[in-house]
């Protein structure tokens, strides 16, 4: 067994233990100026291998490695919004035009191509000429606003001329048989005056020019009265008044008209009288002219739809049909809508009178069959 020793050593030295014993030397205590010291001995075998301590801690973090290989395009991102519109470019050059390079006769004598001003001039457009051919040209329209004039009154004077629209259609009952209408021009308007011919617009009653030469951009003729009149004497009938115009610009001449009618009408009448019987024309002229009007009006055969007011609930009173013979036989009357009433009626027969405007007319006359007859306010449908 190595033998150990022990030293003394002056307090005024300093010894570094560790560095200042040798190898193979072992330190077995130190105190205050005192070493003590052992030899070691010949080193053991090794002993079994401990448990593995646990581990250490993470490393720095190592350099970046190369860069890898580009991965595959991702999918395409949603459209941005649109930006604004850019300034306009420039006009491009004028395109080369074709025009004819002589003149052309129109020989084709087909009406589509009648329109057409023959012959076509040379330099005359292409696209011109072909817009003649297949637009459709648009005539101007021609309106007869009112004509002029007066309507006689019952004592053969005129009123002042005023414009007067008359009609359009034979159901208009406009002046009674016998009465006098005085004109004195017409009021008109020409739709397209690009169109038509300088002082082309003539007026006209029937075949009969009342004024001719007129401006197709005025709007009104005038003409005397003196002898513009027209009436009915006898009979009902009507006159046809028109204005017309020449358009030209279609490359032919197409008269355009507008027309207005007046129409004589003979007066129907539902009447009160205590007359009961008619002797003869004089009578009946009498009864024509006196009779208490519950309703009349111009009729030309329709249907004469009245009310009775209390003349034909008087006790004293027949009441009385009195229509143109010209009519016919008197149909029906029905009363408040459903009862038939004719044979509460007798028909005097057939006799001459003269209305208000001096016109000769055969009336008939039916007379009920009892005064009173009718209540005040009875609706009576009356057909001829």
């Amino acid at each position: 067994m190595p033998e150990s020793v022990t030293i003394s050593i002056p307090q005024s030295v300093s010894v570094n233990v560790t560095s200042s014993v040798s190898a193979g030397v072992t330190v077995l205590s130190s105190g205050p100026n005192l070493l003590t010291v052992t030899e070691n001995g010949p080193k053991g075998p090794a002993g079994p291998q401990g448990p593995a301590g646990p581990a250490g801690a993470d490393g720095a973090q190592g350099p970046a490695g190369a860069a890898g290989a580009t991965g595959a395009t991702g999918a395409t991102g949603a459209t941005g919004a649109t930006g604004a519109t850019g300034a306009t470019g420039p006009t491009g050059p004028a395109g080369a035009g074709a025009n004819t390079t002589s003149v052309i006769n129109i020989s084709n004598t087909d009406s589509a191509f009648s329109h057409m001003t023959d012959p076509i001039t040379s330099g005359t457009s292409v696209e011109a000429i072909l817009r003649d051919m297949l637009e459709k040209y648009n005539l101007s329209t021609m309106t007869l606003s009112s004509v002029v004039g007066s309507y006689e009154n019952t004592d053969g004077s005129f009123p002042t001329a005023s414009n007067k629209t008359l009609g359009n259609s034979s159901q208009s009952a406009i002046l009674e048989t016998g009465q006098t209408l005085r004109t004195t021009g017409c009021n008109f308007v020409v739709g397209t005056t690009s169109q038509t011919t300088d002082n082309s617009v003539l007026f006209k009653v029937e075949s009969t020019t009342l004024v001719s030469g007129v401006a197709d951009t005025a709007t009104s003729a005038s003409y005397s009265a003196d002898d513009q009149v027209k009436n009915s004497v006898v009979t009902e009938s009507d006159v046809t008044f028109t204005v017309q115009v020449t358009d030209s610009g279609g490359g032919s001449d197409v008269t355009r008209t507008a027309t207005r009618k007046a129409y004589w009408r003979n007066r129907v009448i539902l009447g009160a009288s205590s007359t009961s019987s008619i002797a003869d024309n004089n009578a009946a002229d009498t009864l024509y002219d006196g009779v208490t009007q519950m309703a009349s009006e111009l009729n030309k055969g329709d249907t004469f739809t009245v009310t009775t007011t209390s003349d034909g609930n008087d006790g004293n009173n027949h009441t009385y049909i009195i229509f143109p013979a010209s009519f016919g036989e008197l149909q029906s009357v029905i009363q408040d809508g459903s009862l038939p009433v004719i044979n509460a009626f007798t028909d005097l027969g057939d006799f001459t009178i003269t209305n208000q405007y001096g016109a000769s007319i055969s009336y008939s006359f039916f007379k009920s069959n009892s005064k009173g007859a009718f209540a005040t306010g009875t609706s009576l449908v009356i057909t001829f």
